[in-house]
Parts: C-alpha cells; sequence; structure tokens
C-alpha cells in the first residue's frame, strides 16, 4: 500500500474495497498503521530570541547531525532573515523558476543555483557558506562587498540568465537536460557576471572551451565538481576579459581527447546528452508533422526534467534476436522527439513508405534530421533490424565528430582578439623607415 492511502482513513478504506476479498485479513493490520502514522507526534522546538545570529547557531547545529540538509537549503535558512515580507524576496528556488522562465532552459538545480551565486561573488563557490554576508568573520575578501543580499541574488539570477542564453545560442545546448556537467554552468555565470558583452572572439573561445570541457573535462579534473568549478572560477579574474578566457584554455591545453562513443546511450549520462546536442543542430523534425523542432517545442516535452528519457523513445524496446542485444543501447535505436506528442505506434511505417500529407522533400528532410540515410532507410524497409541500425549508428557517429570538431575547433589557435593586442611597439611611422637599400627579392 503507498504511504500517502496509509495517511488517509477513508482513502485507505477505499482501497480494501477495490482490492477483493484477498485482503480482508490485513485490513487491521494496515488500519494499526496507519494511526500510527496519523498520529505520530513529530518533535518540535519553540526558541524565542531576538538575537538573529543565536537563532541562526542553533539551527546550523541542529541541522549538522544525522540527514544533513543540502547546502543551498541551509544557506536559504541562514539567511532567511524576518519572516515579514519573506514572501517576495528572492531564494534559490525563485531563481531557478524564474531563469526557467525567462529561457526555457527547464529548472536548475538550487545546488547549482548556489554555487553559481557563491561564483559570481568570489572565485570559490565551495567556500564556507555560513559567513557569507557577516564582513566581520568573512576569511577572503569578495569581488561585491558593498552590495546586499537582495541585490546579490537579483544579480546572480542575470548572469545566470545570460550564461544560459549563451548555451542555448552560442554553445547548442538548449535545456540542462542535455548539460553535460552542472559545473560548466558555475563557471560561465561567474564569467558573464563580471563580462556581461562579451567579445564576438570571446564568445567563439568560450564556445572551443564548453565544449573541450564536455569531452575531456572529467580526465582533466578527475570527474570531481569541486575541483572543476572551483580551479577554473580561480582563472576568471574581474576586469580582464581576454586574460580571463586564455586562462581558462590554458587548463584543457594537453588534454587528451577523442570523441564519445555513441555505443553507449544512457540519458542521465554526459555521452548522451553531448550526443543529443549533436543532434539539436540538425533540428530534428516531427516524424507527423515535419515541422523542425526549436526550443519552445523542446521546452514543452522536458519541462522540469534533468534527463532526456522522455524526448528520446526506443526505436525497437525488444531487441532479443541474435545479434541484436548489444545494440539496443545504441544511440542509433533511439529517435529524438523534442515535440509535445507521442511516440507513433506506425512511426517506421511513417519513416518508410512516400506519405501524401507530406511533400516529398520535407519528407526528405525529416529522414536527415533523424541521422537516417538511403542505405539505413533500405534496411529499415526491409525489415533488417540490425542493418538499419550499424548503418545509421555510422551515421551517427559521422556527424557526432562533425560537430565536435566545429565546435571544439582544437586545430585552432587561441588567439586573442586583434584588439587586445599591443601592437603599439611594433608601429612605425613612415618616415622612419628606410627604403632605400629595399628589393624585391
Amino acid at each position: 500500500i503507498d504511504v500517502p492511502t496509509l495517511f488517509d482513513g477513508r482513502r485507505l478504506l477505499t482501497w480494501f474495497r477495490t482490492q477483493g476479498p484477498d485482503v480482508e485479513d490485513y485490513y487491521d493490520k494496515a488500519e494499526e498503521v496507519s494511526t500510527k502514522l496519523r498520529q505520530y507526534k513529530v518533535p518540535a522546538y519553540l526558541v524565542r530570541q531576538d538575537d538573529l545570529d543565536i537563532l541562526t547557531d542553533i539551527f546550523d547545529r541542529m541541522n549538522n547531525y544525522g540527514r544533513r540538509l543540502n547546502r543551498a537549503e541551509i544557506f536559504t535558512a541562514l539567511n532567511a532573515g524576518a519572516e515579514e515580507g519573506s514572501e517576495t524576496r528572492l531564494n534559490f528556488a525563485r531563481i531557478s523558476d524564474n531563469v526557467a522562465a525567462r529561457t526555457l532552459f527547464g529548472t536548475i538545480d538550487v545546488n547549482t543555483v548556489l554555487a553559481s551565486f557563491l561564483a559570481r561573488r568570489g572565485p570559490d563557490p565551495t567556500r564556507d557558506i555560513r559567513t557569507e554576508f557577516s564582513s566581520e568573520m568573512r576569511r577572503s575578501g569578495l569581488e561585491f562587498p558593498t552590495e546586499d543580499e537582495q541585490a546579490a541574488y537579483r544579480e546572480a539570477e542575470e548572469a545566470l540568465v545570460r550564461a544560459v542564453i549563451f548555451l542555448i545560442e552560442v554553445a547548442g545546448v538548449p535545456h540542462i537536460a542535455l548539460l553535460p556537467y552542472r559545473a560548466q554552468l558555475v563557471v560561465l555565470t561567474r564569467f558573464f557576471a563580471h563580462f556581461p558583452e562579451p567579445s564576438p572572439n570571446t564568445l567563439r573561445l568560450l564556445r572551443r572551451l564548453f565544449w573541450r570541457l564536455s569531452i575531456a573535462g572529467p580526465s582533466v579534473f578527475r570527474g570531481s565538481f569541486t575541483q572543476f568549478s572551483r580551479i577554473l572560477s580561480n582563472k576568471i579574474r574581474r576586469g580582464d576579459e581576454e586574460g580571463s578566457v586564455q586562462a581558462l584554455l590554458e587548463t584543457m591545453k594537453d588534454a587528451v581527447h577523442s570523441p564519445p562513443s555513441p555505443d553507449r546511450f544512457r540519458t542521465n549520462e554526459a555521452t548522451a546528452k553531448i550526443v543529443l546536442s549533436a543532434w539539436w543542430s540538425l533540428r530534428p523534425r516531427s516524424i507527423v508533422s515535419g515541422l523542425p523542432a526549436d526550443v519552445q517545442s523542446l521546452s514543452s516535452v522536458l519541462g522540469d526534467e534533468q534527463t532526456p528519457v522522455s524526448a528520446t523513445p526506443y526505436l525497437f524496446p525488444r531487441l532479443n534476436e541474435p545479434g541484436e542485444k548489444d545494440k539496443r543501447l545504441w544511440a542509433a535505436n533511439r529517435i529524438f522527439l523534442p515535440f509535445g506528442e507521442d511516440f507513433p505506434s506506425e512511426a517506421i511505417k511513417m519513416l518508410t513508405e512516400p506519405r501524401i500529407d507530406l511533400d516529398q522533400s520535407i519528407q526528405q528532410a525529416v529522414l536527415e534530421s533523424h541521422l537516417i540515410d538511403d542505405r539505413a532507410l533500405e534496411a529499415l524497409s526491409r525489415g533488417d533490424r540490425i542493418g538499419f541500425l550499424q548503418a545509421r549508428q555510422q551515421r551517427i557517429r559521422t556527424q557526432l565528430e562533425d560537430f565536435l570538431a566545429r565546435m571544439t575547433e582544437w586545430k585552432y589557435e587561441d588567439t586573442p582578439s586583434l584588439d587586445a593586442l599591443d601592437l603599439d611597439e611594433e608601429e612605425q611611422s613612415d618616415s622612419e623607415i628606410d627604403f632605400s637599400n629595399d628589393r624585391l627579392q
């Protein structure tokens, strides 16, 4: 019996009535458990004290025993302030909701919002949160020392929005469910807090950095969120846009990199999110209408979800024949449907047969947007599932490598913009140049 039913006596009685006579003998026991749950007395402490520091210290100590609250919950409680006006004040949950509403990027978890908030105000997003707004007790200087709490929340939200817009419009990551690592958002928030309008060259270099981190970051930083966010945040120096982006890129200078393999597609892992971002660059089309996806259509499917599982159904949920089982986890066995529609039961037929409701060019665009080439289509038409998956997997691998090569630009020099170079020492006036002995060679 589910716990919510046990908490409701009337609902419990209804449950037993609908289960048939086989469960009648258990009713007395269920009612006993239900009564204990409903009548359980939750211990509470009421402390009357005018000194807020004493109250927050009591709260802090109590919540560091047993099951601890997470950092965001503790930070919010320690800095909650007076109850009056709390319904209008910003907090991490409200910031998350606001960013989602403004960008359609989905709901950012409050711990990532906290880390982004801390990264904006100082280079170490893992620092002690108990003294954030206590100037006397703070161990290290912050970069916005005069702002009050609500100003800090407001500016953190604006920096987060700028970072998210960069992800959507420049990096090509349309939703948090496709973000490989949350630490990347923390670092980007710090960067866009200090440099709200970066130059086009900086945006290009940031895009390289983002995708290089997506591929090789875990090996460089040993898979640690703490290492990832702390080291990179420390590279961002206030007032030095070019120096900051160059320092960030330097951390990946010697990274060993290779494209992730689409042979293991699990929607809660970074590889699948990278593959889906590559697919997103093709703007997958609806199998039903032929219309291309956009951020709004993707948001309507994923909403607040943290993984893209609901937008990536299996093409063949059951692969049990010889030679098929090892291909179930291939990316080729998934289809990316960023629309508010169910996977059509006749999807295979809609993909393989000519349709009178779609122009032939649109039908071809649908196939191309889902990385189904002629070889894969031919195999699918004759019912050769293995042949289809092999052909499509190869197409996916090629497209993924092309996408990452374009985004990371590993072979390009990470040079600053011309405006950032100091060429004064190289300049000479025409009168200082002696052409008398110059000859064309």
